[in-house]
């Protein structure tokens, strides 16, 4: 399989290298130089540039692809990349189906997507708080149900006090062990939310909530958990 992505940030990275992982041929485009240089050392064809111009897409061949996936950060780019490929691909003639898929930071404009013909709408931030969500409604609860075909879960992690982590911040656990298949997405203290960032620091009670793929997630329990 063929998948162009549009957007280097940390999901179009980590499903790149996914992707990649699984064997399929990927091409990344990030209009952002220095992170092009960043992710650099992934196994793809990473180039510099944007995913709304036609002609650069065609010079991916972007009619043999399989799909483009555009999660910038931008919803006027993810659509425009996706509708100015899929044009392109309809000039063609193919024995099978091309999939755009866009990423939105408004949940609202997912139906606005889906009638102007993107494939496949995702908005993160909406999945993040459906399984926040379900978390609290079923206390206790560790594994969350699986996303798609079971590729991927959510965790529910509780730090106690022989956690390995305690009193690291997340920066110092992801380089404790590889967290390139894994994203915590939240951490609750004392029943308060905290958004995590890097320099969030784990105490003994906390709560993590950490999405990972599912083949990764012993090990994401071993990291965090240290058993």
């Amino acid at each position: 399989m063929y998948v162009v992505i549009v957007g280097a940030g940390r999901i179009g990275y980590n499903l790149a290298k996914m992707l990649i992982d699984a064997g399929h041929e990927v091409t990344l485009i990030e209009r952002d130089e220095r992170r092009v240089r960043e992710v650099g050392t992934l196994d793809a064809y990473v180039l510099h540039g944007s995913g709304i111009n036609p002609a650069l897409l065609e010079s991916l061949n972007i009619q043999s692809a399989d799909a483009i996936v555009a999660v910038t950060g931008d919803e006027a780019v993810n659509l425009t990349s996706c509708l100015v490929a899929k044009r392109l691909v309809a000039r063609t003639k193919r024995d099978k189906p091309f999939i755009t898929v866009a990423r939105i930071t408004d949940p609202e404009m997912e139906r606005p997507f889906t009638e102007l013909g993107i494939d496949r709408v995702i908005s993160p931030e909406k999945a993040a708080a459906e399984y926040i969500s379900s978390l609290i409604r079923s206390p206790g609860v560790v594994d969350v149900t699986a996303i798609g075909e079971g590729e991927a879960e959510v965790l529910e992690l509780h730090i106690d006090e022989n956690s390995p982590v305690i009193g690291k911040t997340l920066a110092e656990v992801s380089a404790m062990g590889d967290m390139s298949a894994s994203t915590v997405i939240a951490v609750y203290e004392n029943g308060r939310l905290i958004i995590p960032h890097g320099d969030t620091t784990l105490k003994a009670g906390m709560r993590v909530l950490l999405f990972c793929k599912t083949e990764e997630s012993r090990k994401a329990r071993k990291l965090f958990l240290g058993r």
